[in-house]
């Protein structure tokens, strides 16, 4: 089903619903027209505040296509771009802040955004939006689960796109992403400096490049720092949005346990602390725990939860910048922009057991 899009000057009207809901703007607009990829419950509560705050969307902006006055841009082209988002849902937060960076660069550079999200197996059917297999917009922002196969049928579309995230897609492509090999290098250096010895790597059982890469750098880093490695310290368990519970189980039952836990998501962060206080163990007194995030706003943790984190908003808006210089030179080769990543310090970690 093609989504109904909102028009920019709509969606900066529904920033107030989306801020009570607690939830992104995309999800928020797809919400409000019935899209079947958001939940009952997550719509249910988007009517709710929409009736009560008196919200009406105008239908005739939707149908807007401006035409950008952007040095160096085409002015032939739509002035549109689409934001794809692969086998997840807009209802992810830990996608909020790519989405908003997008947003917010496709609004400073006068584009009309479009999102979608959709099925791996929808793309690699071909069962594309209407509006990118008509070609009625410029370029893609690509985001979610992209493998080879995926990016192949996107490639055939022959228009300019852009990788937002980790991925390896068989050849060198534009990407923005940041630098998961140099996270964690340093949330185990951290762990080593606070005297641990055993820190396990916890993931949901998805065969995705971010989190193949995430596990061999995280092998790499343990032999390095403690000159031997445990296989049974990285635990990949559970499908996706399972919450981690039997990886991090898996993980805490071990007969000589780990004193710290490296979370691939912020989303895996409930159930660690759910099954810590289950068996008793206090954080971080008895278990350190650490997570790559996008920025922590949907997780209120106690004690607060430390991130490593790249600047995900920013990332966003450098995706839009760099699709518009390849609009402007086409002949320019691929480039990948890659974001440092830095600790956001909480009170979920700290020295290792005696």
């Amino acid at each position: 089903m093609l989504n109904r899009f909102t028009e920019i000057s709509t969606m900066i009207t529904l920033k107030d619903i989306a801020t009570e809901v607690g939830v992104s703007l995309a999800a928020a607009s797809m919400a409000m027209n019935d899209h079947p990829s958001i939940s009952r419950h997550t719509k249910s509560r988007v009517w709710e505040v929409q009736r009560r705050l008196g919200y009406r969307p105008n239908r005739h902006a939707r149908l807007l296509r401006r035409r950008p006055q952007i040095h160096g841009y085409n002015q032939t082209t739509t002035g549109n771009i689409a934001f794809l988002l692969i086998d997840r849902t807009f209802e992810d937060p830990v996608y909020a802040p790519l989405f908003q960076g997008v947003f917010d660069g496709a609004s400073t550079a006068g584009l009309h955004l479009f999102y979608h999200s959709l099925k791996r197996e929808d793309l690699r059917a071909g069962r594309l939006p209407q509006l990118i297999r008509d070609h009625e917009v410029d370029g893609l922002v690509i985001s979610g689960v992209c493998e080879e196969a995926e990016y192949r049928v996107l490639k055939e579309m022959v228009m300019p796109r852009i990788l937002l995230g980790v991925y390896d897609v068989g050849e060198s492509v534009m990407a923005v992403e940041s630098d998961i090999e140099q996270g964690m290098r340093i949330v185990l250096e951290r762990l080593a400096a606070f005297g641990h010895r055993r820190v396990a790597f916890i993931s949901e059982n998805l065969e995705i490049h971010t989190y193949r890469l995430m596990r061999q750098t995280f092998e790499t880093e343990s032999r390095r720092l403690w000159r031997k490695f445990d296989p049974d310290l990285i635990q990949m368990k559970g499908a996706a949005y399972e919450g981690g519970r039997e990886a991090t189980g898996c993980a805490l039952r071990l007969k000589e346990r780990p004193t710290a836990l490296v979370l691939a998501t912020e989303r895996l962060a409930a159930a660690a602390y759910d099954l810590c206080a289950e068996m008793k163990l206090q954080i971080p007194a008895d278990c350190s725990i650490a997570a790559f995030g996008s920025g922590g706003h949907f997780y209120h943790y106690h004690p607060a939860l430390t991130l490593v984190s790249a600047d995900s908003a920013a990332m966003g808006r450098a995706a839009v910048n760099n699709l518009l210089e390849s609009l402007a030179q086409s002949s320019a080769p691929p480039h990948r922009s890659i974001f440092p990543i830095a600790i956001r310090e909480g009170q979920s970690w700290g020295q290792a057991p005696s």
